[in-house]
């Protein structure tokens, strides 16, 4: 059952990947690596901090390297908010004047799981604004707000460890509050091995491309994470 329910989405990937070898003008490898910790206070409100190191052209590169502290609060089974707030260094290595970037990037989101036979489905809104820091006066320097909608379907195999875990997010971009577009989206497919009741591993392979663009990017993307949790 589950193979015949895969094999429509193991298609769609492959047709979208083709299209986008033909399509792209830009494409790179990049690795995202990063550890995430979660303490959960009571039934009703956890806090969580990650750390996360980004390469890219094809890992020969620092993308960029950040630090995330944020906080959730369950206001019904299966329906959460939450807020976050991340310090980042960006490495920008393309034209005239490069070097690392900080920036400070905070979001709101609401987030909603339920379960469908063996299948869990997640819904996440997140509203998310970044801004460079330190910038000279008399620079422009406009914040990048983005309208985030993720869907996410989690696939629970009997006497397995790695349930496989669908996900597709598409972005849309608000700069300067004039150029709203939606501006790119991504697919992943991952999972998640469980050590113990409090650490596990999560990992997974992913498309992220743009749309509506002049210049068509296309970013494949091989990601890792350590997570530990501690509840109470």
């Amino acid at each position: 059952m589950f193979r015949l329910r895969l094999k429509p989405f193991l298609l769609y990937l492959a047709i979208l990947s083709c299209q986008c070898a033909q399509t792209q003008t830009d494409r790179d490898l990049a690795s995202w690596n990063g550890i995430a910790l979660g303490y959960e206070l009571n039934k009703d409100w956890e806090t969580d901090f990650k750390g996360q190191l980004r390469l890219k052209e094809n890992f020969n590169a620092v993308d960029e390297y950040f630090g995330q502290i944020g906080v959730k609060r369950r206001l019904f089974k299966g329906f959460k908010i939450g807020a976050a707030l991340r310090y980042s260094k960006r490495n920008d290595n393309q034209g005239a004047i490069q070097g690392y970037e900080s920036h400070l990037r905070y979001h709101f989101q609401t987030t909603y799981k339920h379960s469908v036979n063996r299948v869990r489905v997640g819904y996440r809104i997140r509203y998310q604004s970044r801004k460079e820091l330190g910038l000279s006066d008399g620079i422009e320097n406009f914040r990048v707000n983005r309208l985030r909608l993720k869907t996410s379907l989690a696939y629970k195999i009997k006497d397995w460890p790695l349930d496989p875990i669908f996900s597709g997010e598409l972005f849309r971009r608000f700069e300067n509050n004039t150029d709203s577009r939606f501006d790119k989206y991504r697919i992943t497919i991952g999972s998640n091995y469980e050590f113990t009741n409090a650490s596990s591993v999560s990992f997974f392979w992913g498309i992220e491309s743009s749309i509506n663009e002049a210049i068509k990017d296309n970013l494949y993307i091989i990601g890792l994470s350590y997570n530990y949790a501690i509840k109470n």
